[in-house]
């Protein structure tokens, strides 16, 4: 895997330029394209898309609630992330694809 880049970052925020190969790239961004997007409901004017996995904030009932699982294309993804992370893949729980 390869290894954070050295740069003056924020603390905490870490670098990894070649995370992905290309194609992952691609599949993932194919796979983010499949999802349903939604622009936010409560801010009408808010012209960024997004769907949660896992887990979402319902904003009305002021509480987290479940959504969709995560999407198998995610998987492989998420094997990285984790790896990345220190922990299992079973251990993220959710995740958001936002459109800017």
């Amino acid at each position: 895997m390869p290894t954070a880049q050295k740069t003056a970052l924020p603390a905490g925020l870490n670098l990894v330029p070649d995370a992905l190969t290309p194609e992952q790239e691609a599949a993932l961004l194919a796979s983010c394209a499949r999802c349903d997007l939604k622009c936010y409901e409560n801010d009408p004017d808010n012209p960024r898309s997004r769907k949660s996995f896992g887990w979402q904030y319902d904003i009305p009932k002021d509480r987290f609630v479940q959504s969709d699982p995560m999407p198998e294309d995610f998987r492989e993804i998420l094997g990285i992330v984790a790896r990345f992370a220190e922990v299992e893949t079973d251990d993220i729980i959710d995740c958001m694809v936002i459109h800017y």
